[in-house]
């Protein structure tokens, strides 16, 4: 008997890698300033966190020299806020988020801003006119004398 040919070998298949495909470096994000108005559900709290971002912001070296300084950032914030409690109405209460609280911060920051004390003016003849027309509760009267009687010690108005 004649012996079987032995079988042809497969060819092998010579696989090469793929290439990578190349993955471009995404781009950063662009920085938006953060707005200077609180949002109105936590104003107080907004202002804390904006003054003390930008008071660690200060630490950091910048190669283009400063045209703001912090404290001027922080009376702008807090002027912009007083606008905003005044719009509401919020003059002399609640206690600790009123427009009287706000400027008085600024003029202790800066005691000759202008348009603080003359803000503060204003807000004392406002409340004036509310004691006139009777838009005090009895028990809230006593409050609203000690603030206006301070105010016009305190800062000569």
């Amino acid at each position: 008997p004649e012996p079987e040919p032995e079988p042809e070998p497969e060819p092998k298949l010579k696989v090469e890698p793929k290439p990578k495909p190349r993955v471009e470096p995404k781009p950063k994000p662009k920085l938006e300033p953060k707005p200077l108005v609180a949002p109105a559900s936590k104003p107080a709290v907004y202002e804390e966190h904006l003054a003390a971002e930008i008071d660690a912001s200060s630490n950091v070296e910048s190669a283009a020299p400063k045209k703001t300084s912090i404290q001027d950032l922080q009376v702008m914030i807090l002027l912009q806020s007083a606008a905003r409690l005044e719009k509401q109405g919020a003059l002399l209460f609640p206690k600790g988020e009123n427009a009287v609280e706000k400027y008085r911060r600024v003029l202790a920051l800066q005691p000759h801003h202008p348009s603080a004390r003359q803000q503060l003016k204003q807000i004392i003849l406002q409340v004036e006119q509310q004691k006139l027309s009777q838009q005090f509760s009895a028990e809230k009267l006593p409050q609203v004398n000690a603030i206006l009687s301070q105010l016009r010690a305190e800062y000569a108005l």
